[in-house]
């Protein structure tokens, strides 16, 4: 397409020619040249309108996904959302994979027995300690209601699994 340096050239070059002919294609380009330009400033002010209109009903759209997921989440209120089904999950599980010792994946257990795995590496580290996290107020290394502080009782607890809820 003709720029518009190009047709202001064209323009000054068409003022001083005498041939009619040629005076007269020149007159064609540039009117031809500012139909298309027309067009395309035409087009490109319908796309932004739809752009606007799309990002609006995706907003919409999202709102209302929201509130589904809301009232679906309503029976189960203290339960996180499975990230991979979007259901509350039970509990959430660490299980090894075939792929060596420091390999596991993350399981997400729901109530009706549904189970989805996350691929995920969790490498042992040495920060991470055996003990559950401590209750507020309590020490962690101070028997009582935070948990016993001999290992073999403290290993007993990690090998309990939490009540099932009908």
């Amino acid at each position: 397409m003709v720029t518009d340096d190009d047709a202001r050239r064209i323009e000054d070059v068409c003022s001083d020619l005498r041939d009619p002919v040629a005076r007269r294609w020149l007159a064609e380009l540039l009117r031809d040249r500012k139909e298309r330009v027309a067009l395309e400033m035409q087009l490109s002010r319908h796309l932004e309108h739809l752009h606007r209109r799309l990002d609006q009903a995706v907003r919409y759209l999202q709102g209302l996904i929201r509130a589904a997921q809301d009232v679906a989440r309503s029976p189960w209120p203290e339960k996180l959302p499975c990230p991979i089904c979007g259901a509350p999950a039970e509990m959430v599980v660490a299980e090894p994979q075939a792929g060596g010792q420091s390999s596991h994946r993350l399981v997400h257990v729901h109530v009706d027995g549904k189970r989805c795995a996350m691929e995920r590496d969790v490498a042992p580290s040495p920060e991470r300690s055996r003990e559950p996290p401590p209750k507020a107020g309590h020490s962690p290394r101070a028997p009582g209601p935070a948990g016993p502080a001999q290992p073999e009782a403290r290993e007993s607890l990690l090998r309990e699994k939490p009540p099932r809820r009908p």
